[in-house]
């Protein structure tokens, strides 16, 4: 018991300093330093892939008290509520947002823009027929996109079946026009 105890009043030293310290980098938050987000829009779904570091000294009570603090944090980095945590780890996490994106029913959608609380250094948006990359944003602006690729379109004749047919073309020389005719 006596170390829980140490273990918490620990914490809440930490979670007293850390913030202060944090505020000269744009990419970090509490204990958490943002390396990149890749972020997949499709059409129900919103997948936030983050790349981080925790700092050496907190990832002994991550460990130890649990991953809630972790993914409390993350939430309000990236204003995620009510998202689904998939995969958590001391790098990453992958986090899922359901239906975030306006649907106009032709197979276009629209995804709002979404403030950050930290600067992410890379942020990747791959959508089903687009990538594009971010440096140094503090957002997700708003933007369209499409659910579905591309459709592959098969040619509409057979190249190998196709037979150009012309008249025979004579080519006839003019004659030549007297140079008299140029100075007259």
């Amino acid at each position: 018991m006596n170390i829980l105890k140490t273990a918490v009043v620990l914490m809440i030293v930490l979670s007293g300093i850390i913030p202060a310290v944090s505020a000269e980098e744009e990419n970090r938050y509490s204990y958490i330093t943002v390396d990149s987000v890749d972020l997949e829009l499709t059409k129900d779904k919103a997948i936030f892939d983050i790349n981080y570091h925790i700092d050496s000294g907190v990832e002994f009570l991550v460990i130890f008290l649990g991953k809630n603090d972790l993914k409390n944090k993350l939430e309000k980095m990236f204003s995620l509520n009510d998202a689904d945590f998939g995969t958590t780890t001391m790098t990453g996490a992958r986090i899922t947002l359901k239906n975030p994106s306006v649907d106009y029913g032709d197979g276009s959608y629209w995804f709002p823009k979404k403030d950050f609380a930290v600067t992410v250094p890379v942020l990747n948006v791959k959508t089903a027929r687009s990538d594009k990359t971010f440096y140094d944003v503090s957002e997700v602006p708003g933007m369209g996109y499409f659910g579905d690729p591309l459709p592959a379109t098969p040619p509409a004749t057979d190249i190998n079946k196709l037979r150009i047919t012309s008249d025979p073309v004579t080519l006839a020389t003019p004659e030549p026009t007297p140079v008299a005719h140029y100075f007259r």
